[in-house]
């Protein structure tokens, strides 16, 4: 059987929690960043990066829009290359230029972009 303990030190089931939660709890539904996947060459995110954390392919920024908006970049190997020095607070313009065919077949094109640190 699954416990759940309390900081207080009390264990009870995981199921009695499940039910407890039910009961007992207000929810409120979380929302969660978009994920940018520009398409088109000259596609652009404007923002301040308020989070910079590996994710499974290296790291990746959350930036907030003016319009309070949460967008997490891609981790495109050229777009991490051109993050390089980033920091949390810095205002970024990040712009999509496009593709370059692959130099190997079978491999995927490279996705290019150019990135501008607000002064």
């Amino acid at each position: 059987m699954e416990k759940a303990i309390f900081e207080n030190g009390k264990v009870i089931s995981l199921d009695d929690y499940k039910t407890m939660g039910e009961i007992n709890m207000t929810w409120e539904k979380q929302e969660g960043g978009s994920y940018w996947i520009p398409e088109k060459a000259g596609e652009e995110l404007v923002g301040e990066v308020i989070e910079i954390k590996e994710g499974e392919y290296g790291k990746v920024y959350l930036l907030k829009k003016d319009d309070g908006k949460k967008i997490t970049t891609p981790s495109h190997k050229v777009l991490q290359s051109r993050m390089v020095g980033t920091e949390k607070g810095d205002v970024l313009k990040i712009v999509f230029v496009g593709e370059e065919p692959p130099k190997l077949k079978g491999h995927s094109p490279t996705k290019m972009y150019e990135v501008y640190k607000d002064k």
